[in-house]
């Protein structure tokens, strides 16, 4: 009977693919971009996932798993703490930090935190167009927890929690969402599929003591005094986002479509659905020397912003302590390209 169960996963979710990367292929659509709160939770995590133009649902990494698929957070041998480092457009800073720790031989627990600042701005309104002399900031913040656990050797599943924060000058709003994934490794050389579910929450509203307001209801009726109001603003859900892909080693070791100790390649293809936006459509490639030095590549289909990214890594290891350090550029059309850093200990 076990035998039989990650057969299903795999019958039901190649199903799945094939009908996601059908609707993702480019076509007029009807979007509702701007519909959404807390942008920030798509921009993508991590020098290699980046590079891989987001194609990496299928093989997360243990640290990049913490944003991409919580399920490949299982099977973690090592405690390994990581960063990324974006230089956003608009000289906007977005900064990752994770945790991945093993608790067991089939648990991982994982930590995480992101931010999205800007440096400070002076106010400006409509009777003061060139400023009002106030500085102001806006910052958008998330952490959470996360598990991954492995429930047989080919079938993983992972959830993570978090917060989701938002901060323009006086205001601020907050939510509560929820990810989950799979991951499933095949018996047809490796072949590997992912799914996940990001951002699934409550709405987010803004309020703060700038939506409180002083006017009189009855303007033209004499002898009224100001009476105290309160703005209201409206409620926007947070940007749910469905991704299904798959992967697979087209060179590397067993069970690699071909076999070689020192050299690796990995192909990947995905398809993430937007609850705002149309289908997107991802592949990357990356190729590993004796897992010590990588170069990866990929390109983005139906994406109004985004197109090609390329990036590469390296890996070094003394005694029981590897670092690794990847970087990528992803191309933004009109915006100024993005490059990603990322570091990473295991230990």
């Amino acid at each position: 009977m076990m035998e039989n169960k990650p057969r299903k996963y795999y019958l039901a979710s190649c199903l799945a693919l094939a009908v996601l990367l059908s609707s993702a292929l480019p076509c007029e659509a009807f979007t509702k971009k701007g519909t959404t709160a807390a942008d920030f939770l798509k921009i993508g995590v991590g020098g290699r996932p980046v590079a891989m133009a987001g194609s990496v649902v299928a093989c997360p990494t243990n640290l990049d798993a913490l944003y991409w698929n919580p399920a490949g957070l299982a099977g973690a041998d090592k405690v390994q703490l990581g960063a990324t480092h974006a230089r956003w457009i608009a000289s906007i800073n977005y900064d990752f930090l994770g945790l991945v720790v093993p608790a067991g031989h089939n648990l991982t627990i994982g930590a995480f935190a992101a931010s999205l600042s800007t440096e400070e701005m002076e106010q400006t309104t409509i009777s003061q167009p060139e400023g009002t002399g106030i500085l102001f900031d806006y910052g958008d913040i998330t952490g959470g927890v996360a598990a991954g656990l492995r429930l047989t050797d080919r079938f993983r599943v992972g959830a993570a929690v978090k917060v989701v924060y938002t901060k323009a000058f006086n205001e601020s709003a907050t939510a509560v969402a929820l990810d989950v994934g799979t991951h499933l490794v095949t018996a047809f050389h490796g072949l590997s599929i992912g799914m996940a579910l990001a951002n699934f929450g409550t709405n987010m509203k803004l309020d703060g003591r700038d939506l409180i307001v002083e006017g009189d209801p009855e303007p033209n009726m004499p002898g009224n005094e100001n009476r105290e109001a309160r703005l209201e603003t409206n409620e926007y859900p947070l940007p749910v986002t469905f991704r299904i892909g798959v992967a697979l080693d087209l060179l590397g070791v067993k069970p690699a479509l071909m076999i070689s100790p020192h050299h690796r390649i990995t192909t990947a293809l995905s398809a993430d659905h937007f609850a705002e936006n149309v289908e997107q459509l991802h592949g990357g490639a990356e190729y590993a020397f004796r897992e010590m030095f990588f170069l990866r590549g990929g390109y983005t289909v139906n994406d109004d912003s985004r197109s090609w990214a390329a990036g590469a890594g390296v890996a070094v290891a003394s005694g029981n302590v590897r670092v690794r350090a990847d970087f990528a550029y992803e191309d933004m059309g009109v915006f100024d390209m993005v490059p990603r850093f990322s570091l990473a200990l295991e230990f």
